[in-house]
């Protein structure tokens, strides 16, 4: 998935679903903990994409994530593997991640990911100004249609129609583009007042 679509996914979604990392044996869900002058290096030197999620450190705690330990080959080989699902193999020279400042939450075999509600979103990061999740969803029109698939008052079904739609999530957080030329954030999406 572009990056893009994947943002639009999770919107939709409400939740992170998470993958098994390099040398992991259980699901996590990873982030990165950037502060704003990282987040700057990574997306202008890195070149990674603008598209993200962020949340706060103390949310990412409290539900039981933590941040990744930098292991040593020698030292990786003596983990357990409920150990290795928290450890990020480091070698200096073939193998370094520490610029991901990565943090994890595992996510629990009896669910397929992490749900999240926009009070745990502090804002989104966007790399186009004027993109949105829009996506076509079937509604109902108000109308019935009959057994042969026609309009009718004997209706036995409701006459569905795709319109298009923005995800609740969108409508109750901030995102912010990031203006690559300029190097600087700029708020181009809020909450609407009501």
């Amino acid at each position: 998935m572009a990056p893009a679509d994947r943002l639009a996914n999770i919107l939709w979604e409400g939740g992170l679903r998470g993958s098994v990392p390099f040398g992991a044996t259980n699901r996590m869900v990873c982030f990165s903990a950037s502060p704003v002058e990282h987040l700057h290096w990574l997306l202008n030197d890195r070149a990674f994409p603008p598209w993200a999620l962020l949340f706060t450190r103390e949310w990412v705690y409290r539900s039981d994530g933590g941040p990744v330990w930098y292991t040593r080959d020698a030292q990786h080989r003596t983990l357990t593997p409920d150990q290795r699902d928290w450890a990020v193999r480091f070698d200096a020279y073939t193998s370094d991640w520490l610029h991901e400042r990565e943090w994890r939450i595992p996510v629990r075999s009896e669910f397929n990911g992490l749900q999240i509600t926009s009070d745990v979103i502090v804002s989104a990061l966007i790399g186009e100004p004027t993109w949105a999740p829009w996506r076509q969803v079937l509604e109902p029109t108000g109308y019935l249609i009959g057994m042969d698939g026609t309009p009718g008052l004997d209706g036995v079904a409701p006459e569905m129609a795709p319109q298009w739609r923005l995800p609740a999530l969108w409508d109750r957080i901030h995102a912010f583009w990031w203006d690559r030329a300029n190097r600087r954030f700029v708020l181009v999406h809020a909450p609407a007042q009501g």
